[in-house]
């Protein structure tokens, strides 16, 4: 999603410049005072939350519980399996030795 949204940027910014909103010209002293940067940063702030509300969006269309429990019991189930083949293999090699 960074990575995305430091792509989007450029385009974001093309797009704020076609409808009306021109980067303010600040001298250097402006740059550094408290009010910009303060500005500067609650502005990054806001743009990152509103990315991600836009990236979960999604998941008001996915349906709770459906094939959770599926995906748990299999995954459950390859576990012990995985743990049954490992005590097996290290029991058989205890009465070879």
């Amino acid at each position: 999603s960074d990575v995305a949204g430091v792509g989007m940027g450029s385009y974001i910014e093309s797009l704020a410049n076609r409808a009306g909103f021109a980067m303010p010209s600040l001298t250097p002293q402006q740059l550094d005072m408290k009010q910009t940067r303060f500005a500067s940063s609650f502005g990054a702030a806001f743009g990152v939350t509103i990315g991600c509300l836009f990236g979960m969006f999604p998941l008001l269309f996915i349906q709770p519980g459906v094939g959770d429990a599926d995906h748990i019991s299999y995954m459950v189930n390859e576990a012990r399996l995985h743990s049954r083949k490992t005590m097996e293999r290290h029991f058989s090699n205890q009465h070879t030795e």
